[in-house]
C-alpha cells in the first residue's frame, strides 16, 4: 500500500486527496487481537483513538499514505463519528464508494468542516455479494480517502477567478465552502 501510493504523484494526480488508506472492521471481541498484530507490524505504540464515547464495532484505520500528510489519522475508530460511521455503513450496505457528509479531518483540523473521506467497501472474496446481509458479513473494512474540499478547488485553470462556487450538504443549512 505505502509502495503504491509512493510512487503516485499525489498533488497532481488526486488533487484535495490527503493520500489513500485503509479502515478495517474491529468487533469489539477481537480488539486485542487486531492490536497485537498491528503494533508486531509496526508501529510499537499504534492505539485505537475515538472521538466520542460508543460501544459499537469499531472501524479503524489501520494504514494511511504518505505519513507526512495524515498525521494523526491512524488508529482513529471513524466509528466513533456519525458523519464517518454512517458512510462507512452506506458503503458497505450498498457495494459502491460513499462519501461522508463535511466533516473536520484529524489531518486538517485547522480547516472546520471542510473535508470528506471517500470510502469504498472491501469484501473478503473481492466480489460485491448480491444481498445486504451477506454484504455486511463479507465486509472486511474499506479503502479511503481522506479529501479536502479547499485544496481540490485550488486549481481550476486560468478561468478560475471568473468562477464563483458553494458547496453545501443536502443536510446542512449553510454552504460549508465558499469561493468567490
Amino acid at each position: 500500500f505505502e509502495a503504491y501510493v509512493s510512487s503516485r504523484e499525489m498533488r497532481r494526480e488526486f488533487p484535495g486527496a490527503r493520500g489513500f488508506g485503509f479502515i478495517r472492521r474491529v468487533p469489539r471481541a477481537t480488539e486485542t487481537d487486531f492490536l497485537a498484530a498491528a503494533r508486531a507490524e509496526g508501529p510499537a505504540g499504534f492505539a485505537i483513538r475515538e472521538l466520542a464515547p460508543h460501544d459499537g464495532e469499531r472501524f479503524v484505520i489501520q494504514y494511511i499514505y504518505p505519513l507526512a500528510d495524515n498525521s494523526g489519522a491512524t488508529g482513529l475508530d471513524v466509528a466513533s463519528e456519525v458523519h464517518r460511521r454512517e458512510a462507512a455503513m452506506a458503503a458497505m450496505d450498498s457495494g459502491e464508494a460513499r462519501l461522508t457528509a463535511p466533516i473536520t479531518l484529524v489531518q486538517a483540523s485547522g480547516q472546520a468542516c471542510s473535508g470528506f473521506l471517500m470510502l469504498m467497501p472491501v469484501y473478503r472474496t473481492g466480489l460485491v455479494p448480491v444481498e445486504t446481509e451477506a454484504r455486511r458479513q463479507a465486509t472486511l473494512g474499506w479503502t479511503y480517502a481522506p479529501l479536502v474540499a479547499e485544496e481540490m478547488l485550488a486549481d481550476l485553470g486560468p478561468m478560475a477567478s471568473e468562477v464563483a462556487i458553494r458547496l453545501s450538504d443536502a443536510a446542512g443549512t449553510q454552504p460549508f465552502l465558499r469561493r468567490t
